[in-house]
């Protein structure tokens, strides 16, 4: 049936063809059909390295892999801890006046009263 004749056939009944609730149903059941509402497919998080090593069939090429992986990623995150702790050590060493500076610098606007003994 078209849209045409179905808002005829519905004038005829005396229904109103645009009730929310209707209208809703309507389009719940387009979307279903698309698949719009389809659960979404798990998406498997591939390394570099890995699948090389692993089409290779060689276990200890894929171990030494993963191993240099994870010591990067260690590296990596010891030099950002470092890298924070510097700057906390040299914003703890700051005069307030310098702090105060350094926020209007940035366009920021010093909040609070806490003075600093």
């Amino acid at each position: 049936m078209d849209k045409a004749a179905l808002r005829k056939l519905c004038e005829r009944r005396g229904v109103e063809a645009f009730v929310k609730e209707i209208m809703v149903e309507r389009l719940l059941k387009h979307e279903v059909e698309d698949g719009r509402f389809v659960r979404p497919a798990a998406e498997k998080e591939e390394k570099e390295d890995a699948p090389a090593a692993a089409k290779k069939g060689d276990l200890v090429e894929t171990l030494l892999a993963s191993e240099a992986n994870r010591k990067k990623e260690l590296e990596l995150k010891k030099q950002q801890e470092e890298a924070a702790a510097s700057k906390r050590k040299e914003l703890k060493a700051m005069s307030m006046e310098e702090l105060k500076k350094a926020l209007s610098k940035r366009r920021l606007e010093p909040v609070g009263k806490k003075e600093r003994s």
